[in-house]
């Protein structure tokens, strides 16, 4: 993943992640992205996205767009969880 845009609700802030870069085999089939608070650990619920379960081949990176409330997120602490459905 390459560039992932999480947006804080209201404010429309974008914040860039740290990018991580772990390539197993040639395909990534059915990614899903979820986003957790580092706090508790619990999911971020609501959110929408512009994608989720995609797939990427080898070398391709994709731009994702998260939306939810700010008060959602009052430690201002966030993990970005993506896992292939072939490689878990």
């Amino acid at each position: 993943m390459n560039r992932n845009f999480l947006y804080r609700g209201e404010f429309n802030t974008p914040v860039l992640p740290e990018e991580e870069h772990v390539a197993q085999s040639s395909l990534a089939f059915a990614i899903n992205v979820q986003p957790y608070r580092t706090s508790d650990g619990e999911r971020i619920l609501p959110v929408i996205m512009n994608d989720n379960y995609f797939t990427l081949r080898q070398g391709e990176s994709k731009n994702l767009e998260i939306e939810f409330g700010a008060s959602l997120l009052p430690e201002n602490g966030y993990k970005l969880e993506v896992i292939p459905y072939n490689n878990k």
